[in-house]
């Protein structure tokens, strides 16, 4: 390939830049229509138009809110007479440096797991949990439950344990 300036502008050769992984192409024609430009400035432009491509997708897999809020009604599934599982949608929540969820649930008379991240409901993301009770659970009782959900202000909710198949 010919690093020359173009002699026409409807002479075309192709110019590519590799940056990030990605291959762009800049034509000699348009860029000669907007002014000479030399062969560094195609790279440069070509560097540019692939990071501004990129930087979108970076900032949404790392958006998380620092102050989620907890979207739906929590729901406990019984396991057994002592466990349940703890379901509910909230905004993305950050997770801090050991890789866990940036939250904390607590229950009165038992000890609630650490929350794992699920699927989507809707543009928020469903979390579950593990609980464990000192006592033994009641059917379709409420339990009262905080929820403290990133930088956000702690949130009591009654929560029903419904059975596994049960619809609530």
């Amino acid at each position: 390939m010919s690093t020359a300036e173009p002699s026409t502008a409807t002479e075309t050769r192709d110019y590519y830049a590799h940056d990030y992984g990605l291959t762009t192409m800049v034509s000699e024609s348009c860029a000669h229509s907007v002014g000479h430009m030399t062969t560094a400035h195609a790279v440069l432009v070509a560097a540019t138009l692939a990071a501004a491509a990129i930087t979108p997708t970076i900032a949404v897999a790392t958006t998380a809110d620092t102050t989620p809020k907890l979207r739906s009604s929590p729901q406990m599934r019984m396991i057994d007479s002592q466990h349940a599982t703890l379901s509910f949608a909230a905004d993305q929540m950050p997770v801090i440096r050991s890789g866990k969820i940036d939250a904390g649930i607590t229950m009165l008379q038992g000890r609630v797991s650490a929350l794992k991240a699920g699927n989507r409901h809707g543009y928020d993301r469903k979390y579950t949990a593990k609980v464990s009770s000192t006592r033994a659970l009641r059917l379709h009782a409420k339990y009262t439950m905080t929820f403290r959900l990133g930088n956000s202000t702690q949130v009591k909710r009654a929560v029903k344990l419904y059975l596994v198949g049960d619809h609530g």
